[in-house]
């Protein structure tokens, strides 16, 4: 049986929550910023700041959690 490697399990599970925040991000710019954008009877309000706002934070959480990858001894 394989044993598992745990530095590479433990960068995988950063990677992954990397992933995951990065989309998030992703996902509440586009529903801040984009879509008020593309249709003409939505406004960019507090509301959609807001939600931007939180996908920028959520992006650059993304890059400060790839900070956490550790190397090779």
């Amino acid at each position: 049986m394989r044993q598992r490697d745990e530095l590479t399990a433990y960068n995988e599970r950063v990677k992954l929550m990397s992933s995951t925040s990065n989309a998030v991000g992703l996902a509440l710019l586009a529903l801040g910023i984009l879509r008020p954008a593309i249709d003409p009877d939505l406004s960019i309000g507090l509301t959609g700041m807001v939600y931007g706002a939180l996908g920028v934070a959520c992006h650059v959480g993304a890059h400060y959690v790839l900070k956490e990858l550790r190397m090779t001894p």
